[in-house]
């Protein structure tokens, strides 16, 4: 049986405390504020359209339209919301915008997610709609079928592939379109054998996480077959392994290399609304609630997906060393070194212009405490508060790529980052957290409350300490006749609690390559602290980094396989 295999593997992993109790009182106080909170916001949301030039998103006239039922108020809402959402179909290619008045958003993804609401509302809450309602949605959704076959997603763009795929299958059930939800089928099965080959291609995201939860918690809630139904809870299993083994308790979020993060500074996103409301992180969550919640709030408010308490305890063992694969290329490795005190974490390759290779979290309670991170960046911004549009006329932050190639054993990583297409304003940052303990460059105490500029060279040390954990960094080689090494924050940084060590390569090439290494420990006096920094100073690096070991597991947690293939083949 699946849970006695799955059990035992768990069981096989080095020394586990016993999980936190999380009582039933407790999760139904947090579901109940969350949904206290959700409503408000539908409340104002709701207020928002009313007024004149209103240019909500299409897929938040759908979503609040689920959320209208879903907080059980009057349905003619719901399907006037979803009438305004569909009058602006294209009955003929099917396409929707991606919001009202801003036809600069040519969005692809549209389409996926404004039908995301539409399957779980049919079959759900079908019964409190208007026979006039659900014959009107007809023609639409079979227009939707055209936009979204003619949409063509590979599946390794996870949270888009996945959402099509539960499109697909909720809708075609909803109206009886057997070829429709055999598309849905098909499309599960292709994932399947994708992600038990390579791992969970878009990584580890804390906000595209959250996305790929939404779309599979409404497969396993409404699909209405059985096996198909216990795929989805398979997937569920796997995904919420993958978030616990790499739970970092000290900072109560995702720890290691991210695929795509918004948030270049703490790597917030909606994972941790997730995570609070099954009882793995006691920290609050505060984002301001959006439409988009309804899918959480669907799930948790019913019989529900949750993950088990052997699943759960993962992100409470002591040491523990995660590596899975991401990508068809073997050489794209992501490694993850998790303790109590500190988290440090790589993956090899590129993914794009959010991604967040190299990560280095250290336990502490502080606000505005950033992540210790690799940033290139054109602009002299590495911080990610300046935004640009993307191809689609979304605006987001962005960084150069690393190009990297990282070996970690533990707390010790070496990396050599390939910078291309360079400005004279270019530099290669290491983001730090300024209100650490204590942050030093050659053993001199920096006084980083306050804008501050201090020159450093290949041979020179960044320690950082916070508490009993420290973390050394050197920055050992960048090409260029004359680069420029300097730690330092600024008025706008320390804004956001971070200062930066930056090397500026002022390089005539166009591409450089830059060496880096980091080393962590726990550090309980100043004395193990020096002794670190003197550990980063005299050690002996070179460019030549070794390529990652051959044939690297899908996901394994300290050497035992929990990957997809293993939750899968014991149901």
């Amino acid at each position: 049986m699946m849970l006695m295999r799955f059990v035992s593997l768990l069981l096989a992993l080095s020394t586990m405390i016993c999980a936190r109790p999380f009582p039933a009182a407790e999760r139904a106080r947090r579901v109940n504020q969350f949904r206290r909170d959700f409503a408000a916001s539908v409340d104002a949301w709701q207020k928002s359209l009313a007024r004149p030039n209103a240019v909500p998103s299409v897929r938040d006239l759908t979503n609040g339209a689920l959320a209208i039922v879903v907080l059980g108020r009057p349905a003619s809402e719901a399907e006037s919301l979803m009438r305004t959402a569909f009058a602006l179909q294209d009955m003929t290619t099917g396409a929707v915008p991606w919001q009202v008045g801003h036809p600069e958003i040519n969005d692809a993804n549209a389409i996926e997610f404004a039908c995301q609401s539409v399957g779980p509302m049919l079959l759900h809450y079908g019964h409190s709609l208007s026979p006039a309602f659900r014959q009107e949605m007809r023609p639409h959704i079979r227009a939707a079928f055209t936009a979204m076959r003619n949409h063509k997603v590979p599946v390794s763009y996870t949270n888009i592939f996945l959402m099509k795929t539960v499109n697909l299958m909720l809708m075609g059930e909803s109206i009886g379109d057997d070829e429709a939800a055999s598309d849905g089928y098909s499309m599960l099965d292709q994932w399947i054998e994708y992600t038990e080959q390579n791992g969970i291609h878009e990584f580890d995201s804390p906000t595209y996480y959250s996305v790929d939860l939404n779309s599979l918690n409404m497969g396993l809630r409404f699909a209405k077959r059985p096996e198909i139904r216990g795929k989805f809870r398979a997937i569920l299993d796997y995904f919420w392994t993958d978030i616990a083994a790499n739970y970092f308790a000290g900072r109560q979020d995702l720890s290691g290399a991210h695929s795509r993060d918004y948030d270049f500074l703490a790597g917030n996103g909606r994972l941790l609304l997730h995570a609070w409301l099954d009882g793995l992180r006691d920290a609050p969550y505060t984002e301001k609630p959006d439409m988009e919640m309804v899918y959480v709030l669907e799930n948790a408010l019913a019989d529900g997906y949750r993950p088990g308490a052997k699943i759960l305890e993962l992100a409470e063992t002591p040491e523990r060393i995660v590596v899975s694969r991401w990508d068809v290329k073997p050489e794209r490795v992501r490694y993850n070194y998790v303790t109590p005190g500190f988290a440090m974490g790589h993956a090899n390759g590129d993914y794009n212009a959010q991604d967040k290779m190299i990560s280095v979290e250290l336990a502490s309670g502080k606000d505005n405490f950033p992540a210790i991170t690799v940033v290139p960046d054109a602009n002299d911004q590495p911080y990610g508060k300046v935004k640009s549009k993307d191809r689609s006329g979304h605006n987001k932050p962005t960084h150069l790529p690393l190009h990297p190639k990282i070996v970690q054993e533990k707390a010790m990583l070496r990396a050599v980052l390939n910078l291309e297409k360079l400005t004279p304003e270019s530099a290669l940052n290491i983001v730090l957290p300024a209100k650490a303990d204590r942050i030093v460059l050659d053993g001199e105490v920096i006084q980083a409350n306050q804008p501050f500029e201090k020159a450093g060279g290949p041979a020179s040390v960044v320690g950082v300490r916070e508490g009993n954990v420290a973390v050394a960094i050197r920055i050992f080689h960048a090409d260029g006749a004359e680069p420029k090494f300097v730690l330092k924050a600024d008025g706008e940084s320390l804004r956001w609690g971070a200062a930066r060590y930056a090397v500026y390569p002022r390089s005539h090439d166009k591409n450089v390559r830059i060496g880096m290494v980091m080393i962590a420990a726990a550090c309980g006096s100043d004395r193990e602290f020096a002794n670190l920094i003197r550990r980063a100073r005299d050690a002996k690096p070179d460019l030549d980094v070794p390529a990652p070991p051959a044939n690297p597991p899908v996901l394994a947690v300290n050497g035992q396989d929990l990957s997809l293939a293993e939750f899968l083949g014991n149901r």
